[in-house]
């Protein structure tokens, strides 16, 4: 089905939200989960919005930051052709972040999203 991808789309295009490219970010399918170790990073900062290659444009995405299990940080249900949505979150003293994406409804086809601009910020 395509997996997480560094600067490109899960199914190798560039990441794009809206019509608009996106030049570094994180590709993967919604209903999905990333991990990331964390040591001293105090915020978490990311650009979130289904990728223009998605081929279902019913769907609605939420994107969620979890820090040790715990919601630090999420968006509204967002659709296909929606501008990118700022997900802020402070993670200072978090050791594991998950970033989460989850669909409104089950779905046949996976959702390519994009977490555009993703960065651990001091």
């Amino acid at each position: 089905w395509g997996g997480a991808r560094a600067d490109r789309a899960p199914y190798g295009q560039h990441l794009r939200i809206a019509g608009q490219s996106v030049a570094s970010g994180i590709g993967l399918l919604a209903n999905s989960r990333l991990e990331v170790r964390n040591r001293s990073f105090r915020r978490f900062a990311a650009d979130v919005g289904i990728d223009a290659s998605a081929t279902d444009p019913t769907q609605r995405v939420r994107f969620e930051l979890y820090g040790d299990g715990r919601l630090i940080a999420q968006t509204d249900w967002l659709g296909f052709g929606q501008k990118a949505e700022a997900l802020r979150g402070d993670i200072a003293g978090r050791s594991i972040l998950e970033l989460v994406v989850r669909t409104a409804e089950p779905t046949a086809r996976p959702v390519p999203v994009t977490w555009g601009s993703a960065a651990l910020l001091q």
